[in-house]
């Protein structure tokens, strides 16, 4: 008896791994957050939080959940994600690389033009 109890715990276990799993591929896949529609629920606020089966909502709306069930598929919640920085941070990595890379070439002009340079002078050494 003990043995199967312990038995349905690790496939629960392991349901809910694959289900967190699959939302948060969903998510990684899904659009950018600033194409999505505004909250479901208020029809104002953009979406904030991701619920435990996966659909979006405000902030203000996931805490007001009747009887912590969502509001489209009615499966009981477990969990919130709060993505509201998703986009900004990824945006101020994206602003980041782009600086980095700006700076490599603007350094990389700069050495050929001395190489260049340098190159020039020396030919107008040997001539001399």
């Amino acid at each position: 008896m003990e043995r199967r109890y312990f038995e349905t715990l690790v496939r629960a276990l392991g349901r809910v791994t694959a289900e967190r799993d699959e939302y948060a591929r969903r998510l990684s896949e899904g659009p950018p957050l600033s194409t999505l529609e505004t909250c479901p629920v208020c029809c104002d606020c953009p979406v904030q939080v991701v619920l435990s089966c996966g659909h979006l909502y405000c902030r203000l709306c996931a805490a007001r959940l009747v009887n912590n069930r969502c509001h489209e598929c009615r499966q009981r919640v477990s969990h919130l994600i709060n993505i509201a920085g998703r986009d900004q941070s990824t945006r101020q990595e994206v602003n980041s690389r782009q600086h980095d890379r700006s700076q490599d070439a603007r350094s990389e002009e700069d050495t050929r033009a001395r190489v260049t340079t340098g190159g020039e002078q020396a030919g107008r050494l040997k001539a001399s």
